[in-house]
């Protein structure tokens, strides 16, 4: 072979190289970025799902708080609704008396 073709070769190989490196970082440092950000994105939804589980379990403890506090507010009510229609009963009973 002679040296010009050697040289040839040899600054065809150095071209190829350098070529094939440049692809390689045009191409992987967009990858590397848009992996960070899926990770970053990533981690961000786990902290929000956790958030909102944390919402949902103290929506629902508060629920059940408010159902039990209707349910005394409504034995309280009915309680004080017995006794008003008792006291009317006396009241009633005590004028039909005094006309009598």
């Amino acid at each position: 072979m002679s040296p010009e073709a050697l040289g040839t070769i040899i600054l065809g190989l150095s071209t190829l190289a350098g070529l094939i490196y440049s692809l390689s970082k045009l191409v992987s440092e967009p990858i590397n970025k848009l992996d960070k950000s899926v990770s970053a994105f990533t981690v961000q939804v786990e902290i929000l799902s956790k958030n909102i589980s944390k919402i949902e379990d103290d929506v629902k403890a508060q629920e059940a708080h408010d159902q039990e506090s209707h349910a005394r507010m409504w034995t309280k009510h009915n309680e004080h609704d017995s006794r008003l229609n008792e006291h009317e009963k006396r009241i009633g009973y005590l004028e039909n008396r005094k006309e009598k």
